[in-house]
């Protein structure tokens, strides 16, 4: 998923119809290089 800019709420379940989906956006915003774990192990990315 882009990042877009959303206007209304009623838009989020089209662009996110699981919630799975919209953990994994949410991650790449906040990790765009990817997870690393304790160990520094990359998780993804």
């Amino acid at each position: 998923m882009d990042s877009k800019n959303y206007s209304s709420l009623y838009e989020m379940p089209e662009a996110f119809p699981t919630e799975e989906s919209c953990v994994r956006h949410l991650e790449k915003l906040r990790w765009p290089d990817g997870g690393v774990g304790v160990r520094g192990v990359v998780i993804w990315g």
